[in-house]
């Protein structure tokens, strides 16, 4: 436990100290990593849909913003303390940024946020693993439902993603009773629907048509790579995923 608090306290020092590097940072690996992929992708400025990323730049980034501060602050009450919606949104902000470091930066920010409220680091700890978990396995089952239409196997993935999903609400619901557990599955099921569409808007924005169907497996693998502890970010993991998923559609 003290391992813990300790983890949490120092991503939460880091981040406060190197807030203006860990932006530069991640503008840089934004800046590089969006030229490299269309320089890969072999594209030209006409490939490119203006009104795309327009509603990918105006209306899916504020949105994302705003849907991460409302899941931090219902993890909040379901952890038993509360967080205004301008704290959320602010600590969210840095969780994002924390997630660029080796090691699950974001979740540390959220629960170091969560224990400076006034939870115990065991419940947020708890909280935030099951929402994360529920998160990768509410994305499964999305993705598992599109690719059955292709490979009918995929209903094994979903049917086992589905039970997941079951133990954690029922978890939730032992914690925080049944209404918390209920909006977090359902703010996890709207987040999904985001991610599809997201998806879908940024694939058009380079000219490539998906049905969103489709996108709902690259928002499986978006998901899975940025719930991921492994690499700063999930840098790789999604990537590497979609790579897989795109076979089957």
């Amino acid at each position: 436990m003290e391992a813990v608090k300790g983890s949490i306290a120092f991503a939460h020092a880091f981040v406060r100290r190197f807030r203006l590097p860990l932006l530069v940072l991640g503008l840089a690996i934004f800046i590089v990593g969006g030229w490299f992929s269309i320089a890969q992708l072999e594209l030209s400025w006409s490939d490119l849909s203006l009104p795309n990323l327009i509603i990918l730049a105006f209306i899916f980034v504020p949105i994302g913003l705003m849907y991460g501060a409302a899941n931090l602050s219902l993890t909040a009450r379901t952890a038993g303390t509360y967080l205004s919606p301008g704290e959320s949104f602010r600590i969210n902000a840095f969780a994002q940024l924390a997630e660029v470091l080796p090691l699950p930066g974001g979740a540390l920010v959220r629960g170091a946020a969560l224990v400076a409220a006034g939870t115990s680091a065991s419940r947020s700890a708890g909280v935030i693993l099951a929402n994360s978990l529920l998160w990768i396995a509410c994305a499964s089952v999305g993705a598992g439902l599109a690719i059955m239409q292709f490979d009918s196997k995929a209903v094994f993935i979903a049917g086992a993603s589905l039970i997941v999903v079951l133990i954690v609400v029922a978890y939730l619901w032992a914690l925080a009773g049944p209404r918390l557990a209920l909006y977090s599955l359902s703010i996890r099921i709207i987040g999904i629907f985001i991610s599809g569409w997201r998806i879908f808007f940024a694939f058009s924005a380079i000219s490539v048509t998906l049905t969103y169907s489709q996108s709902l497996v690259f928002a499986f693998a978006s998901i899975a790579g940025s719930a991921s502890s492994l690499a700063p970010a999930g840098l790789g993991i999604g990537e590497g995923l979609a790579a897989m998923l795109a076979t089957l559609v």
